[in-house]
């Protein structure tokens, strides 16, 4: 069962009962069994059953998401447009699990890393001394839609002197 077990994004915790973690701010990961009969949260009860320590899930979590992404499409027009992250699937947004890809997309960038979760299945970034791009990522993003790659984990990004959490 844990080859099946995925991550989803959403701006709530995970619900009593079932197994899930902060990203950051107000932005959760929930654990999600694949099946038969789609796609449902993983219980505590089944985690639970596993015999797996939670950072053995956390890790076998974001496996399993490498496997069903295949890959990252990571593209800009020119240096005035943020980054497009694209996996061509819906999980494109649990990405932001995977600590290496955002190690490596970071490099990339000019200052800190900030990403914007569009949607399930976009991301967008640019870097914080990339001023024509972060403004454009901004633009439009609503309080809980930005966060900023630490190295090792995410934070809100703060904008303007209000804090945005990720959605």
């Amino acid at each position: 069962m844990i080859e099946h077990i995925i991550a989803r994004v959403r701006a709530y915790p995970a619900k009593r009962g079932t197994v899930g973690r902060r990203i950051a701010g107000d932005l959760y990961a929930w654990y999600l069994v694949e099946g038969p009969d789609g796609v449902r949260p993983l219980t505590v009860e089944q985690a639970d059953g596993l015999g797996v320590t939670r950072a053995q899930l956390d890790a076998e979590v974001v496996v399993n998401l490498w496997s069903r992404v295949g890959g990252v499409t990571f593209h800009r027009n020119n240096d005035a447009e943020p980054f497009s992250v694209l996996t061509g699937t819906q999980l494109t947004a649990a990405a932001l699990l995977i600590d290496e890809l955002w190690s490596e997309i970071g490099a990339d960038v000019r200052g800190d890393l900030i990403v914007r979760v569009v949607d399930h299945s976009r991301l967008m970034c640019a870097g914080t001394e990339e001023p024509e791009a972060l403004a454009r990522l901004c633009d439009g993003a609503d309080e809980q839609s930005l966060l900023r790659w630490d190295g090792v984990a995410w934070e809100p990004y703060e904008l303007g002197g209000a804090v945005a959490y990720a959605a």
